[in-house]
């Protein structure tokens, strides 16, 4: 038997700035008694801005220290490739106070999701 629930997330990395990533669905097996869950095994799909946007963040550090850029930005994707496993991660924004739009903080950024079902 095999069940699946999908999310979609919104991401502003900076504000006025949005970005989509679709999580696609994970599966669960049962069998009787001796049923097993895996572990959620989500992927995440980055909208052209997105990647546009971190391409734009890593640049001008880049100049200088290429290998600073290319870890900083991978704080970047690591902060939001966990939401692949843990989808509601992040805390409520405290401003809008909708339990779907939710943040993590990385850095100097403030990254906004949105989980739907």
């Amino acid at each position: 038997m095999m069940s699946s629930t999908g999310f979609t997330y919104f991401v502003i990395l900076k504000p006025g700035l949005l970005r989509q990533i679709r999580v696609t669905p994970w599966n669960t097996t049962s069998s009787g008694m001796n049923s097993r869950r895996k572990m959620p095994s989500h992927k995440i799909f980055w909208t052209r801005q997105a990647r546009e946007y971190l391409r734009s963040v890593r640049a001008p550090i880049s100049r200088d220290a290429p290998a600073t850029a290319t870890a900083y930005v991978g704080k970047l994707r690591l902060s939001v490739g966990r939401l692949k496993q843990f989808p509601f991660y992040g805390e409520v924004v405290p401003e809008l106070r909708r339990e779907d739009l939710r943040e993590v903080i990385e850095g100097h950024y403030r990254i906004i999701y949105r989980v739907s079902e």
